[in-house]
């Protein structure tokens, strides 16, 4: 009867090291993924958030614009801001809506060459892990635009 079993010498397969080793190698690469996958997640939420306060900013400015007749006035009328303000609240609860310099600037904000100048500006928390290592807490965001009529 023959041996079906040859040793020739040469090991075949896999030895334990060899898959603790690659199964190592496998395990940092997804963890790596999955760490990206969660800065991506972040990323795209403040992006949302910046495209939302955009929005808004561009209502507002249509609303001056659409009011040349009075030099756009209307818009500092107590509650003039306050659909917009809603609306911002509905998207980010931490953000604010106001004229620049805070609640006393004055409304419009200024005269440029025989124009009425509006400055709106927009602020909120960026979303933490997104900020450089060397700062810490969340990064505020303030967006403005600057309408003249």
């Amino acid at each position: 009867m023959k041996n079906v079993h040859k040793k020739s010498g040469v090991d075949t397969g896999f030895s334990l090291i060899e898959v603790l080793v690659s199964l190592l190698i496998l395990s940092i690469g997804i963890l790596g993924m999955l760490a990206l996958q969660g800065y991506s997640m972040k990323s795209n939420i403040n992006t949302e958030q910046k495209t939302h306060a955009l929005l808004i900013l561009d209502g507002i400015e249509e609303t001056v614009l659409a009011d040349a007749d009075n030099k756009g006035k209307a818009i500092c009328k107590a509650d003039a801001l306050k659909e917009f303000s809603e609306m911002l609240s509905d998207i980010d609860p931490t953000a604010e809506l106001g004229l620049e310099g805070g609640a006393g600037a004055p409304c419009p904000t200024g005269i440029y060459n025989n124009l009425t100048v509006y400055k709106f500006q927009i602020t909120f928390q960026q979303l933490t892990g997104l900020t450089s290592a060397s700062r810490t807490g969340p990064e505020e965001i303030v967006m403005t635009r600057e309408v003249k009529i």
